[in-house]
């Protein structure tokens, strides 16, 4: 099919040489009412992909309704679960306010058709110990925190030097990596999700003294990041360092193993990280996590799916 890559609202009319046009999200709104009347002309098939990003910003959800309503078939996808947020139209929600979806296609699926492969958890616990406001507090995982002092037992856990699980998940996840390439997918590269960019760099740093060689620091701010990853992609480097940059939207189908080393422990955000080590059918795929109640239910989540293949 003949795509036009390179139509933008300004153009007008959509052009006669192509049987279609792609567009951002953003480029709807700025010309909703000449979308409108181009999918009105001839029967249109509209295809939205990862619309879950039309709850992003309201105006999005409403442009996109104003200008694809007349088309004549619409196609919605996303490969992430959400709830009612902003204004995403088309879309039934259950009484708990998750989507239904018409056909889901999930890692269950996957793993019977050979598209993704088996992932595996490995865990660190441990009790983490910090200060605030003069107290000295320490705590597991098992037991139970305010939100705030969870939040701090998770960066201090996570502490690049100060705390164990940095330093071991590095060693073990690294020699997973070779297990891995040595077993034949001798391209198979690891991912590390950091924090911040502070944060980052600090465990960059520790890869560099553990293993030698200093990973890619992939961050949003920096202009050269698209660069990086493609660079990363064709290459045969073991590692990479990430905040955010590679855990939605980026295929790298070589990485094979991913050390969870962020605090975010959103449902939508870990299932997203472990898509990116899972992706093809040749196995495993291993995510270094430490033991957070709200991570161990989401690996458990996977967990069953891959069961139940």
């Amino acid at each position: 099919i003949n795509i036009s890559r390179e139509y933008r609202s300004g153009d007008g009319a959509w052009p006669e040489d192509v049987e279609g046009v792609s567009m951002t999200y953003s480029q709807i709104v700025s010309g909703q009412d000449l979308h409108r009347r181009n999918v009105s002309k001839e029967r249109t098939l509209v295809i939205m992909d990862e619309m879950h990003h039309l709850g992003d910003h309201k105006s999005w959800g409403e442009a996109a309704k104003e200008a694809f309503e007349p088309a004549a078939f619409r196609i919605h996808m996303s490969g992430t679960p959400w709830r009612r947020v902003g204004s995403i139209p088309w879309i039934q929600y259950g009484t708990n306010k998750e989507c239904i979806a018409d056909f889901n296609y999930a890692y269950t699926e996957s793993l019977i058709d050979d598209v993704n492969c088996d992932v595996f958890f490995p865990k660190y616990g441990g009790r983490a110990e910090w200060s605030f406001d003069g107290e000295i507090k320490t705590a597991s995982f098992e037991e139970e925190l305010s939100l705030e002092d969870s939040s701090r037992r998770r960066r201090t856990f996570l502490h690049p030097t100060k705390s164990n699980f940095i330093g071991e998940a590095i060693r073990n996840a690294n020699r997973t990596l070779s297990e891995i390439r040595d077993q034949g997918q001798n391209r198979a590269g690891g991912l590390v999700l950091a924090i911040d960019i502070e944060h980052a760099n600090k465990i960059a740093d520790v890869m560099a003294l553990t293993l030698g060689t200093r990973p890619p620091v992939i961050v949003s701010d920096d202009p050269n990041s698209s660069t990086m990853i493609n660079r990363f992609k064709k290459n045969n480097d073991r590692w990479i360092v990430a905040v955010k940059m590679i855990s939605e939207g980026v295929d790298i189908p070589r990485l094979r193993v991913l050390i969870y080393a962020t605090t975010t422990t959103t449902r939508l955000f870990f299932q997203q990280a472990v898509g990116r080590v899972i992706r093809g059918s040749e196995p495993p795929a291993c995510v270094y996590i430490y033991e957070d109640h709200q991570l161990l239910i989401w690996a458990r989540m996977i967990k069953n799916m891959r069961a139940e293949a």
